[in-house]
């Protein structure tokens, strides 16, 4: 489903290898490392002739170009952070409105962020920060999106009535400036939360007028995002409740979004979005190859698109199909891939009560679902460079490499060129040192402990 490289890579950032060292090997790198000479070259330039917000600008740009594989990778809250406050250094060169001004964008742009990478305690802190700003300067257009954002972070965690105060909120900013995205949007929340409540009446109404409001307005690729989601929820509550007329809807509004995508430029989740309804809606039919293959193609079109968001929502339901349908060796690499994603959202989230509260939260729950909730959460609390508490010599240091990297033990006989016998007695032996039962949880330990 993915490609040996693309797994690799996402290892290797997973397992804290430098952005430098994987830049080098990408053919990217040239011009990556041109490009920050000319950024180096400019900081000097604007320094010679003293031009302060020059200086500043340039070393912002620098920063996103050099901090980009723990951005859109590692989700490295400390460096949008980092960057929120060079952009304060540079506006402190302004005047205070101004200043504000920045400060609440920069602040808005760490919301979004952090939604995207599931960061949720972030989310919060900077999207309640932004929309006090907001309000603050009476910017309507912030004060709506950061609402919006936080009434999506809450319902991600479950905490459905917080959800529904934050969208009262958003649309308080939509009333005092209506624009025809803020209805769209605000119908799209209102019916996600709906569905979340499981009402499938409330879910249809909401959603399927913000399928009219985008048709209405000749917005193609608004009409698309809106079945994907329609299509999304309908399928979700249709298997929850065996609904023949709920699944309907589900593929047919996953069929109208797939044909509009071909039609449509560049690579948006929405596609992947409907196949994952798709899925759901045969497997719940009985129809498991067709459910196994439109599975595969939520994680085709995911990787073909080269983007580093999680996008749960899509994924989760797809794994959950291939999990039930797949091959051996599918589900295999699904279960090592999940397993891996939620190690890495128990590191990203800093605060302990936003983590518990994420983990029982309906993403948290089937993230532990469909790896058997085997990852021990309190041990992601553990000082990062403490070491493992077994010692590893070089040959299980590579053996667990290639666990990270989703090898079967068969890929890694043959990549040892050893017998597949021998694999698995080295697994077995390796297991019962470090105290774990499974792949996925052995590449969870090489992670935390920082044994890769």
């Amino acid at each position: 489903m993915e490609s040996e490289r693309g797994r690799g890579f996402f290892a290797r950032v997973a397992a804290g290898e430098t952005p430098d060292a994987i830049l080098a090997e990408t053919p990217v790198a040239p011009r990556y490392f041109q490009g920050i000479a000319f950024y180096d070259r400019a900081i000097e330039l604007f320094e010679q002739v003293g031009d302060r917000r020059g200086v500043m600008s340039t070393i912002i740009a620098r920063a996103y170009v050099d901090f980009a594989i723990d951005l859109h990778f590692r989700g490295a809250a400390r460096r949008i952070e980092e960057i929120r406050k060079l952009a304060a250094q540079l506006a402190s060169l302004s005047r205070e409105s101004e200043r504000l001004k920045v400060e609440s964008h920069m602040t808005y742009g760490v919301q979004v962020f952090a939604r995207a990478k599931v960061v949720p305690d972030l989310a919060l802190s900077r999207g309640e920060e932004a929309h006090k700003h907001a309000r603050t300067m009476g910017d309507r257009s912030l004060e709506f999106a950061t609402a919006a954002g936080l009434a999506l972070t809450h319902l991600e965690l479950g905490e459905l009535d917080d959800a529904e105060r934050w969208l009262d909120r958003a649309a308080e900013g939509a009333a005092a400036e209506p624009t025809p995205l803020r209805a769209r949007q605000l119908e799209s929340v209102r019916g996600q939360i709906r569905a979340a409540r499981g009402d499938a009446q409330g879910m249809r109404e909401h959603l399927e007028r913000a399928v009219r409001l985008a048709t209405e307005q000749g917005r193609p690729a608004a009409r698309c995002e809106a079945l994907a989601r329609l299509a999304l929820e309908a399928a979700h509550l249709g298997v929850d409740r065996a609904d023949e007329e709920l699944l309907a809807v589900g593929e047919r509004s996953a069929k109208e979004a797939k044909d509009l995508m071909n039609v449509l430029a560049g690579h948006a989740p929405w596609g992947a979005e409907a196949d994952a309804a798709l899925a759901q809606v045969a497997l719940a039919r009985g129809e498991q190859d067709a459910a196994a293959e439109a599975a595969r193609s939520v994680f085709f079109a995911l990787h073909a698109a080269h983007v580093e968001d999680l996008f749960l929502r899509i994924v989760l339901p797809a794994a959950a199909v291939l999990l039930e349908t797949g091959t051996p060796e599918e589900r295999e690499m699904i279960h090592l891939r999940l397993t891996i994603v939620t190690a890495l959202i128990a590191q990203r989230i800093t605060d302990e009560e936003v983590r518990v509260r994420w983990f029982r939260g309906p993403m948290g729950r089937e993230l532990s679902r469909l790896t058997g909730g085997t990852l021990d959460l309190g041990a992601m609390n553990e000082a990062a460079g403490e070491g493992p508490s077994v010692d590893f010599n070089e040959n299980d240091t590579g053996l667990l490499w290639l666990l990270v990297e989703g090898r079967t033990n068969r890929e890694i006989a043959a990549e040892l060129d050893v017998d597949e016998t021998v694999v698995a007695r080295r697994l077995a032996e390796m297991y019962a040192r470090i105290g774990v039962s499974s792949p996925g949880e052995a590449a969870v330990f090489a992670l935390r402990e920082r044994v890769v």
